[in-house]
């Protein structure tokens, strides 16, 4: 029998998806905390940082749970 997609969701390593997250987000934190203003560095927020952060963003909308404790239930 073939798993569906909801099975392979439920295996997911959620817990190891979460951590690789949250440790690249406090990483590119990290790295533009420490980025002085020039020509190279701009390049890379332009190109890398701006762009990763609008796919998550678009993730983050398109992930949209209500979590509201009335609908918990």
């Amino acid at each position: 029998m073939m798993e569906t997609d909801i099975e392979q969701l439920r295996k997911a390593d959620w817990v190891g998806v979460e951590k690789e997250v949250v440790h690249k987000l406090r990483m590119l934190r990290a790295a533009v905390d420490n980025l002085e203003p020039n020509e190279l560095n701009n390049k890379i927020a332009t190109d890398l940082f701006i762009p990763a952060l609008a796919k998550l963003g678009q993730f983050c909308m398109m992930i949209e749970l209500d979590e509201s404790p009335s609908r918990r239930n």
